[in-house]
């Protein structure tokens, strides 16, 4: 089964492969951070059993990149929106270990407060091998 931190550092990986020399945000942006810089972090998590076989995830990746500068960044807030969508919409798909991948279909980007805002869902289904042992009832007796 994949984890949730292998999949946060899948995403993480793919923006320092594909949009190299800024930095990648994972931890609490309170604590303070640098420009630019991006933050990334799963939210909307959901998990089905489904037939008592397969685990389905569906999650929410959610990117905010701070630009260099507070104010006067349009164009490069633009620019950052072009290579947003070829990392994950372009090129859609996600490796999260050596048997599992996943495809991004759509993303969704603005802008807030100067800030660039992305998010797009991440479906995973595994089949598995459920370990509990249930011994089925032989007799009913019904009086």
């Amino acid at each position: 089964m994949v984890k949730f931190e292998k999949i946060l550092s899948s995403i993480i990986l793919k923006l320092k492969t594909k949009i190299p020399g800024i930095d990648v945000q994972s931890q609490d942006i309170k604590e303070g951070f640098s420009r630019p810089s991006f933050f990334v972090e799963l939210d909307n998590i959901k998990i089905d059993d489904f037939m008592k076989n397969v685990q389905e995830k569906n999650i929410t990746a959610r990117i905010i990149y701070f630009p260099s500068s507070k104010e006067k960044n349009q164009l490069e807030l633009l620019q950052m929106m072009d290579s947003l969508n070829d990392c994950f919409l372009v090129d859609n798909v996600l490796k999260l270990d050596e048997d599992t991948t996943t495809q991004i279909e759509t993303i969704n980007i603005e802008e807030v407060d100067n800030v660039l805002h992305l998010d797009f869902d991440i479906y995973i289904a595994e089949m598995y091998i459920r370990d509990i042992i249930t011994e089925m009832m032989e007799e009913l007796n019904l009086e």
